[in-house]
């Protein structure tokens, strides 16, 4: 008979309870079109998993958000791995900025005051300085541990990028975290230095005031762009993330403490 009137195969991929996925293969047709659509299938269950891995999780971290809108709009993590790298390569510098910046400051040693012991304010500049240079370094280190990561994962299968992102997307934040508390240490330093300056005290307090107004204004912003962020985006709409929301509300405070000490878990256990 003619190639139209080729009978049809049906093929269905079962994943878990992803759903079905049918496609109708022509028998005797072309060798190349069969492995395309046996591909694009794999593709399309890949990319099934990925997000529902992501919204099971009911986190919207930075790796969740980028993986979970590069899944929806290009089918594949390509364009969301691009972004966390770009992410943590500005936070690289940021970090790399801040402990070559306060190690120069900590050349200077504590001054003695007239009974020859430490003055108090000289202590809490140099803890302060010390402290932010520890944190700044360990965010190099992050940033550099992350950016090699995400390199080297570019090229596996999606659920094996998925699944590996997610097991360190806590870890991955923390080089968020150490950022910001680098940028409060120094600021702490800076208003106590005013304190050991010569202006007047009400000047010394003035500053402190606007410094304190501007550190809570920046928090709040923080506060409502990264961890609020819109309530239109892809992921907050997906049934799986609205229903582990609701189970992570449920849980107890035991319950979530655990929750956040196995999120580390891969320090001390094998994979």
């Amino acid at each position: 008979s003619s190639e139209s009137d080729s009978p049809s195969i049906v093929v269905i991929v079962r994943r878990e309870s992803l759903g079905k996925l049918v496609l109708p293969l022509v028998a005797g047709g072309s060798a190349v079109l069969v492995a395309h659509a046996a591909v694009a299938v794999a593709v399309a269950v890949a990319v099934t998993v990925g997000k529902k891995l992501i919204a099971t999780t009911g986190d919207n971290k930075f790796p969740h958000i980028c993986l979970y809108n590069s899944l929806s709009s290009s089918g594949g993590t390509a364009d969301g791995i691009e972004g966390l790298l770009n992410i943590y390569s500005n936070l690289l510098a940021l970090h790399g900025f801040m402990a070559g910046f306060q190690y120069i400051a900590l050349e200077g040693q504590p001054d003695l005051d007239d009974n020859g012991s430490v003055d108090i304010l000289e202590l809490l500049i140099f803890s302060f300085r010390f402290f932010g240079f520890l944190i700044s370094l360990g965010g190099t280190l992050i940033c550099i541990i992350v950016s090699e990561y995400l390199k080297t994962i570019q090229q596996e299968p999606i659920e094996t990028q998925v699944r590996g992102i997610l097991r360190y997307a806590y870890f991955f934040q923390c080089a968020d975290y150490s950022a910001i508390i680098a940028t409060f240490a120094l600021g702490t330093t800076v208003n106590i230095l005013l304190w050991k300056s010569s202006i007047p005290s009400y000047i010394a307090i003035a500053f402190n005031a606007v410094c304190a107004f501007l550190v809570l204004l920046l928090l709040r912003a923080f506060f409502v762009i990264i961890f609020q962020r819109q309530r239109s985006r892809l992921l907050y709409d997906d049934p799986d993330h609205i229903a582990a929301l609701k189970r992570k509300k449920s849980m107890s405070f035991c319950e979530k403490l655990g929750g956040v000490i196995d999120l580390f878990s891969f320090l001390w256990k094998r994979n």
